[in-house]
């Protein structure tokens, strides 16, 4: 490994004293390897951007706005940056929304945002991803007007969320649409429509869009993202809001940054990291590994209980390799899994390695 490498990002990492093949995410987009990322990195700290004085003041008259070329590509009127998903989630349900009798959220939304929600306010869960079900619960109840809280993409099963029936489903119903994008700046839909256009097609819903970027920066910072209205009246009317700490300087030039990364070589990125996830997941499943989902670079692989979840990491970790255990509460009893999170780095040399230690281990333990 040459010295000027970085340890903590990259296809293979130092833990302790050992070199070990990273599967369990970080610099996925490997922008630590990218002269422009180190370039833009020096500039912030030569301009002592990184800390500046704006990250301990409290949000005010010197608020800080989202960059206009990212709002151009995510197709929103408007947004707010915030110290962390959970203030800016508080603070939506903190304003009284127009006309929003029910709440009604996915069983498998972020167990974080989930328990945020079910502190700040009463809702009812709808069965994961059933239009259906959910359908049935709008239409039986006659429900007009409720708050339908989803996400783009669930990483612990690799599906993706109906989002483009779901916006048309809340528009019937006169609903407003909150998502959490999880990973949807680097993933096309089942269809290849991007999110960004399903949200922002004529006549949608109302529609919130909260996200942001620590799957894939080593900085980051929050963002919440809707029409005029009601980013205004998130300012005018949330004490969470005024109180919460500002994103710093840095953090908004971060996200500009990475908006032009996305325009330049989005297309590029995708396909790397869809390349070496789907090598992947073909290679395992042909093997007899039972994974889950398709198209996406999470590849969960189901192994049973939390115990041989974690006794399968920590064999694959003395063979040099690290991934990531996935067990109850997080998921049912009995369907702990092994998260495989893939960057544009790996070689086929590095996939291969990662096969026959997948292989060597699983056939330890009896799953193949």
């Amino acid at each position: 490994m040459n010295e000027l490498e970085p340890v903590n990002y990259g296809p293979w990492l130092i833990c302790g004293k050992k070199r070990v093949l990273n599967l369990a995410g970080g610099d996925i987009l490997g922008l630590w390897y990218e002269e422009d990322f180190k370039s833009f990195i020096s500039e912030s700290i030569e301009k002592s951007c990184l800390f500046s004085k704006t990250t301990y003041q409290e949000f005010g008259t010197d608020f800080l706005s989202i960059p206009k070329d990212f709002l151009d590509l995510k197709k929103q009127e408007a947004g707010i940056l915030g110290k962390t998903i959970e203030n800016l989630l508080i603070s939506l349900l903190e304003v009284k929304l127009p006309g929003s009798p029910l709440i009604l959220v996915d069983e498998q939304l972020d167990p974080g945002l989930k328990a945020i929600i079910s502190f700040n306010i009463k809702f009812t869960q709808f069965s994961h991803n059933s239009l259906s079900k959910l359908e049935e619960l709008l239409t039986s109840k006659e429900i007009r007007n409720p708050i339908i809280v989803t996400q783009t993409f669930f990483p612990f099963s690799s599906e993706f969320c109906p989002l483009a029936e779901i916006v048309e489903l809340c528009k019937r119903h006169e609903g407003i649409l909150v998502v959490l994008e999880s990973w949807a700046e680097v993933l096309p839909d089942m269809e290849g429509r991007s999110f960004s256009s399903i949200l922002s097609s004529p006549g949608s819903c109302k529609v919130v869009i909260l996200g942001d970027f620590s799957y894939f920066l080593p900085f980051s910072v929050s963002y919440l993202l809707s029409n005029d209205q009601l980013i205004e009246q998130l300012k005018e009317e949330s004490s969470v809001l005024k109180n919460s700490l500002q994103p710093s300087i840095f953090q908004v030039r971060l996200i500009e940054w990475f908006a032009q990364k996305l325009k330049s070589d989005g297309k590029e990125l995708k396909r790397k990291l869809n390349d070496n996830a789907n090598y992947l997941r073909y290679e395992l499943f042909s093997k007899g590994f039972r994974t889950l989902g398709e198209f996406s670079p999470f590849i969960p692989i189901l192994v049973g209980g939390k115990d041989t979840a974690r006794e399968f990491k920590g064999l694959l970790l003395e063979e040099s390799v690290l991934v990531n255990e996935i067990s109850y509460p997080l998921v049912p009893v009995e369907k702990a899994r092994i998260l495989l999170i893939p960057s544009v780095l790996h070689t086929k040399d590095d996939l291969d390695f990662a096969l026959q230690k997948f292989i060597e281990v699983g056939k330890y333990l009896n799953l193949i």
